[in-house]
Order: C-alpha cells, then structure tokens, then sequence
C-alpha cells in the first residue's frame, strides 16, 4: 500500500510531541491495524463504485439496511464507543473530570450514531415506531435524521451541511493547528479531543471522494461508511495519541 502521510506531524520547535509516546511495539502494532482497515475500506469503496457502475440494482443490495455497508458502519461506531469507554475506565484515575467526561460524551455520540444507524434496533426487534415518528418521519422510522418538521428534512439540515461544515473544520484547523499554537494543543489535550493525522485526512478525502461520485443516489451510505471508519480510525491512533495512555505505562 502507498504510503499517504507520515506516522507522525511535525511539531514547533521547542514543543512537546505528545505522539512521543506512542512509539514502539504498541504503536507498530496499531499501525498495521490501521493500514489493514484502509485497505478494507478502500476495496469496499472500490467495490460499490463498480456495482453502481455495473448493476444499480446490485448496487441497492450492496447498501441496502441491514446489509453489508450498514452493518459495518453500525460495527465500526460501536467500535468507536468501545474504545472511549474502555479510555475513560483506564485513565479514571490520572485524568481530570473534564477530560474523562468528554471522552465518554464521544462515546455516547458514537453509540448515538450506531443508534440512528440501526433506527434504534426497531428493524432488528421488529416494534413499530412511535406515534409521532409514523406522522413526521420521511421513512417512518424510530430516528432522528430522517424527520420532517414544517417541510425541513432534518437529515439535510443538520446532518448534511452542519455536520459537513463541523467536519471540515475538524480536519483542517485542528491538524494544522495543533502542532503550531501552543493554545490550542493545550485545548484539544485537556478536552480529550482526538486530532486527526495526516494520512487520516488524505484517506478520508480520496475515499469520500470516490463514494461521494458513485452514480446512484444511494452512495451515501457507502459515505456513511467511510466517514464512521474514519473517526474510529481517528480516534483510536490520533496524532495526540500520548495524552490518551496510562501515565504508569508511558
């Protein structure tokens, strides 16, 4: 596989490199994790787009619910979750309220996602949505991102633009920012803010590129995908991966 990024991104001179203590086994290991997961997601990426290309009705099955792409995005956030909560519990006892705190509200954010992903197990159980879901659901089901209040699709508001805008941000400012300006190193760290590396920012944008062209109006769940592999991948080696270990085990 093409190398996309380096391992780590420079730092000011005469600051701290948090990703410092990453290095070695542990890390060696983590990297070929990661780079193992890329080369599965980009060959799923890669398959949808020849699907669409090939048969749309293929394609359909390909992302259709409780299929492959839906269930992996669903596996991919719980896995998220699982490593903020298991964070939280190791560090419980070096880590300040603040930061404990933000790195489970990460981890409800990525159960919540799971949640909407799977219509809060309402397929899976098989119970009917509630009352007001039937009346103002697009699809008439038990989640949030696909109501309709007074002719706006929720879906479209905050979790198309808004979130598109929130990611952005998040992957330029932050990558760029972290290693220059003392201040927002300081804010990122305390906040158990996971920053992106550069190679995750280069994945990321080819991937979603590829999903975002596919001809079927049905990519988005391929971008879904993408975007939910690529936080967990974010948030399981992220450059300020040093402030998320064991300060006994440094």
């Amino acid at each position: 596989m093409v190398d996309v990024g380096p391992l780590q991104a420079p730092v000011a001179p005469g600051q701290p490199d948090s990703t410092t203590m990453w290095a070695g086994e542990d890390g060696a290991r983590a990297g070929r994790r990661e780079r193992i997961v890329l080369a599965l997601l980009a060959a799923l990426v890669v398959i949808g787009l020849a699907l669409a290309l090939y048969d749309p009705r293929l394609f359909r099955m390909y992302t259709s619910e409780e299929g492959p792409i839906e269930n992996l995005t669903v596996v991919m956030l719980l896995g998220g979750a699982w490593v903020c909560f298991r964070r939280a519990w190791r560090l419980r006892r070096g880590r300040r309220v603040l930061f404990l705190a933000a790195t489970v509200l990460l981890g409800v954010l990525f159960v919540g996602a799971a949640g909407e992903e799977l219509s809060w197990g309402q397929r899976l159980i098989g119970f009917a949505a509630p009352e007001f879901f039937r009346q103002h659901s697009a699809q008439r089901e038990a989640n949030i991102h696909n109501l309709v209040v007074k002719g706006v699709k929720i879906n479209r508001l905050v979790f198309g633009s808004g979130l598109l805008i929130a990611v952005l941000v998040y992957c330029s400012v932050l990558p760029v920012g972290y290693p220059r300006w003392p201040w927002l190193r300081r804010m990122a760290d305390s906040l158990a803010v996971p920053v992106p590396r550069t190679r995750h920012i280069v994945w990321y944008g080819l991937l979603a590129l590829i999903a975002s062209v596919t001809p079927s109006r049905f990519r988005w769940e391929v971008l879904e995908l993408v975007s939910a592999t690529m936080f967990f991948l974010i948030t399981t080696l992220p450059l300020n991966a040093g402030v998320f270990r064991r300060r006994d085990t440094a």
